[in-house]
């Protein structure tokens, strides 16, 4: 039996025509197709393929005209002087590559919302509305395109560049480039953490004349509206500079340190490479930049203290008559809170002050202690004991 795929065309307000195909549910737009201000087409679960000559050109006065999809509707065949000139609005959850345009320039996005409703979205050739009311850290917007979105949902976004771009030429590396969006909450345009995609969206690696970039994270399209792409001179807030490694060594022992966040390293030391290695305490600085030469810093800080092996004091045994369990005095224990860590038959810890300390309730079996200093620093084990067996 055939699958009808239907799919629904108001191309005026008075004018309706409903339209199915069986099949492939296929629907083939290769003619001019214009849709009057508060009219519409509707695409259910078809694939609209794009072929040569097809084009849609949807009114963007108010009440603007739309190219509806259904949240099972697919696109294909989307290029130069083969797009929808205007408002394309999807239904439902599914991820799409918007097949939007300025008459016949091509200049997709890709939004993938993170539930089910409904996104509109058409591109605008000319300056970006609103291009005075700037976060710090947008320092360049750009002056010839623009993306309107509108959804009352959570959705990562994708925009694209091609030659002609505005911002293209003036950059010299792709880590140069950024996303803005307008944030109607706050009244300003804002920089959105993004990433060059490697491949773009719309075919073929990224690259100073043609790519695309996308947000790292699920942005809040109720109030981000207008979209565009920024260049990162300020680099503001951009560089997220890190240390990692522990603070607390113990003496005659070599801490090591692995910064993040860029691409070159400079240490208040003189070292330039990510990682270090350090045998005096201190706090060390590390500036990182990354490839558009923005700059973060970290510091962290080092100590280094004594870190002497507990002396066991005593052992006692279980007996017949006495404790049924085995106990161990530990001495020589560290300054300020300390944390005793056994291992062997049983392993546990204990946490508490002063030099020494008695652990009682040991089973028969071998067993060996290190002790954790205030600072983080681990010393090193006691000789191995053991805890006899009795048997009366």
């Amino acid at each position: 039996m055939e699958r009808l795929h239907k799919f629904i065309l108001r191309l005026a307000p008075a004018v309706w025509l409903f339209l199915s195909v069986s099949l492939s549910g296929q629907v083939e737009i290769n003619a001019l197709l214009v849709i009057d201000t508060a009219a519409f087409t509707y695409y259910d679960d078809s694939n609209v393929d794009f072929a040569p000559g097809g084009r849609v050109v949807a009114a963007r006065q108010q009440p603007v005209g739309r190219f509806i999809l259904g949240p099972a509707a697919t696109v294909s065949g989307a290029a130069h002087q083969q797009l929808v000139d205007g408002y394309v609005r999807k239904l439902g959850s599914n991820a799409l590559v918007f097949p939007i345009g300025w008459d016949t320039l091509y200049a997709p996005v890709r939004i993938a919302p993170q539930s089910a409703f409904a996104i509109d979205a058409a591109y605008w050739k000319g300056s970006t509305p609103f291009s005075g009311q700037r976060a710090p850290d947008v320092v360049a917007l750009s002056t010839q395109e623009y993306w309107h979105i509108t959804g009352s949902g959570q959705a990562t976004v994708s925009l694209t560049w091609r030659p002609g771009s505005a911002l293209l030429a003036s950059l010299t590396q792709l880590d140069q480039l950024t996303i803005a969006a307008y944030n109607t909450s706050t009244n300003r345009w804002e920089a959105i953490p993004s990433s060059v995609d490697g491949i773009s969206l719309a075919g073929g690696a990224s690259t100073l004349q043609q790519g695309s970039i996308s947000t790292s994270s699920a942005q809040n399209l109720g109030a981000y509206r207008y979209w565009t792409l920024t260049r990162r001179d300020g680099c503001a807030g951009v560089v997220t500079a890190a240390i990692s490694g522990n603070t607390g060594y113990c003496q005659g022992t070599t801490a090591t340190l692995t910064a993040s966040g860029g691409t070159s390293y400079s240490w208040s030391n003189g070292a330039t490479t990510s990682g270090l290695s350090v045998t005096t305490g201190g706090t060390y600085t590390v500036t990182v930049t990354d490839g558009a030469g923005c700059t973060g810093t970290a510091n962290i800080t080092i100590t280094f203290s004594d870190c002497s092996i507990p002396d066991v004091i005593s052992v006692g045994q279980p007996g017949c008559s006495g404790a049924a369990f085995g106990s161990v005095v530990l001495g020589n224990l560290p300054a300020g809170t300390w944390i005793i860590e056994q291992s062997g038959t049983a392993t546990t810890s204990y946490t508490g002050t002063g030099a020494t300390y008695t652990i009682t309730g040991l089973e028969p079996g071998v067993y060996r202690f290190r002790v954790r200093n205030a600072s983080g620093a681990v010393s090193g084990l006691t000789p191995p004991f053991a805890v006899l067996i009795v048997k009366c």
